[in-house]
């Protein structure tokens, strides 16, 4: 009656997969909005905007997660 999911065929897509075995993450660049929560993420946009992460994570606190917003309160549009 019910269908039963392992964690094989759960995750049998054939995405990459990194060093740890999980599917591989989207690129921050794919999203509208930043994830304070992801280091990866902060240090992407930290990167690409060539500013500290804290100055991030300051302007997320700001004027919200959204990338377009980030980016013009860092004056980086």
């Amino acid at each position: 009656m019910f269908a039963m999911l392992s964690w094989e065929t759960a995750d049998s897509d054939d995405s990459p997969r990194g060093e740890d075995g999980m599917a591989a993450r989207r690129h921050p660049q794919d999203s509208p909005r930043i994830n304070i929560l992801e280091p990866w993420d902060l240090q992407y946009w930290s990167n690409r905007w060539n500013v500290p992460r804290q100055q991030v994570v300051n302007a997320i606190r700001r004027v919200g997660d959204q990338v377009q917003d980030v980016a013009q309160a860092l004056g980086k549009n």
